[in-house]
């Protein structure tokens, strides 16, 4: 006999790009402009960009990320 899964909210499902946590409106995020993909921060500060691929953008992403913490 199977149990059923029940599937989990909307509040457990956090999206993923990559390994990249995209965050909804706060912290750093990848944003879709006109000439390609551009890394900014929540404060709306350029990160890097134009890059014309999502994968170029997620890469300096991570960059920001590990520069941030190794100090």
């Amino acid at each position: 006999m199977r149990l059923a899964q029940s599937s989990p909210s909307a509040d457990e499902i956090q999206p993923r790009v990559g390994h990249v946590l995209v965050k909804n409106g706060e912290g750093q995020m990848i944003k879709k402009v006109k000439e390609g993909y551009k890394v900014t921060s929540s404060k709306g500060k350029n990160l890097g960009g134009p890059y014309k691929s999502k994968a170029a953008a997620q890469k300096r992403l991570r960059q920001v990320e590990y520069f941030k913490r190794a100090k």
